[in-house]
Order: structure tokens, then sequence, then C-alpha cells
């Protein structure tokens, strides 16, 4: 899917944050990316993601521009979550996280 607008910084921030929560060489297949309307109330709520602490997410300016970032970073290694569809509202904001299973090595470790 081609974007409307360039996410160009966008990316920037979530690879450099997702670089910044990985001790060692990063690998972007340690990580997870989604798009939802609601991110913070709805896919960082979901068990598993509520105490994981190394996620973020960024508001985008249209569902067309969402969809192109997601792609662009699923294109990096990152795995989709499928957990961002919500038919009654246009998903807007792209998540990150690291899966729920290594996040919870990199808080213990």
């Amino acid at each position: 899917m081609k974007s409307a607008k360039s996410f160009a910084q966008e990316a920037a921030l979530l690879e450099a944050a997702m670089q910044e929560c990985d001790t060692g060489a990063y690998n972007p297949s340690d990580w997870c990316v989604g798009i939802g309307h609601d991110v913070e109330r709805n896919q960082f709520k979901r068990p598993g993601l509520d105490g994981n602490l190394l996620k973020t997410c960024l508001q985008l300016p249209d569902e067309q521009t969402a969809r192109g970032l997601q792609d662009y970073l699923r294109g990096l290694g990152l795995n989709g979550d499928a957990h961002g569809d919500d038919a009654d509202h246009p998903p807007t904001q792209v998540y990150v996280y690291r899966h729920p299973r290594l996040a919870e090595v990199a808080r213990s470790g």
C-alpha cells in the first residue's frame, strides 16, 4: 500500500525506540507491530501487553499512512499483530512492542 504521506520520521522514531530497548544487538523479529484507533485503551490493555514496558505507539494522520508504516516495519522483520482492526473506527495509530516473552526476560535479566 502506498502512503499518502511520508512516514520516514515516524519510522525513525519507532526504530530508535526499539533499538534503545534492546540490549545488545537489535533484532526486529523480537518485536511486533500493529495498528489501531485507540491503542492505549485497547491493544495495550490486553493480557501480556498491559505489564509490558517495552511498547510505544504513534498517531498518524490517516489510515493509509498508518498501514503504510505498518507494512514498512513488517518489511524490516517485525511480526504482525492481528488485534488492531475495528470496523467502526479507522486505525490511525501504529504501535510496536517487544514480544511479551522477551520483554519479561529483559526485565529479569
